[in-house]
């Protein structure tokens, strides 16, 4: 098995974003990496 790191900086140039819109966000791109590239996330 190998492990791999990756960060994303999440930013709106007209507002600060909340915190329960980056969770959202963060969510949906967890479920889309996870189905699209079948992998495991921990």
């Amino acid at each position: 098995m190998t492990s791999h790191c990756y960060r994303i900086a999440y930013r709106s140039m007209e507002r600060s974003l909340t915190d329960e819109e980056i969770n959202g966000l963060q969510w949906n791109v967890r479920e889309q990496v996870q189905s699209k590239l079948k992998v495991v996330l921990r």
